[in-house]
């Protein structure tokens, strides 16, 4: 069964929900109780029971999606005699800042040496798989006219993994015409994070 594209998360949250006692405590009235609802169907929070599973608590967010990745794109060619210097479509430094909101993404997509930067806003939704979906504007003069929508997964850790590194994988398509660049091109992600231990 399909609800939107959160099917499993928003069963889980409400069927601990129904295991929770007396939960009607936690909520002084019907508007705090809709608010509750409201931030389960939204994907932008998610919530545990606690100790005495009596009340539903927000999880901190993995702080693996914050900080500086390397990210390298490339064109969805399938001609296996191309070589990865044919495939490049970008490499920059993705930068992932911590908003202070549960959900919200901000950073910066920053190219050559600083010269051509782009700002990140979007959205993160806390699931199996994590998800991260957000659009890039050009915010410096040599890209003001920019604009690039991506979608990313984080790779999950593999139990016996030899120094796994966290990585985003995912997918950008160019959303307004720029040059000689049509709209709708698409390329393929993967972006690595650098200081991690």
């Amino acid at each position: 069964m399909l609800l939107g594209d959160k099917p499993v998360s928003i069963f889980l949250s409400f069927y601990s929900l129904l295991l929770l006692k007396n939960i009607d405590a936690q909520f002084s009235d019907s508007g705090s109780m809709a608010q509750f609802i409201q931030s389960i169907l939204s994907g932008n929070t998610i919530y545990k029971a606690n100790e005495d599973r009596k009340k539903f608590v927000p999880v901190k967010v993995s702080p693996d999606v914050y900080g500086n990745w390397t990210y390298r794109s490339f064109m969805n060619h399938p001609d296996e005699t191309l070589s990865f210097n044919d495939l490049y479509f970008a490499l920059a430094t993705l930068e992932i800042t911590d908003s202070r909101n549960i959900g919200i993404l901000q950073g910066r997509l920053i190219f050559s040496d600083n010269a051509d930067i782009m700002s990140l806003q979007g959205s993160i939704h806390y699931g199996y798989p994590f998800t991260l979906r957000f659009q890039g504007i050009g915010s410096t003069p040599n890209i003001k006219n920019f604009t690039y929508d991506y979608i990313g997964f984080l790779v999950p850790q593999w139990p016996n993994g030899i120094d796994q590194r966290p990585s985003i994988v995912g997918s950008v398509i160019r959303t307004l015409p720029h040059g000689d660049h049509p709209a709708g091109e698409v390329a393929s992600f993967i972006a690595v994070k650098r200081n991690y231990e």
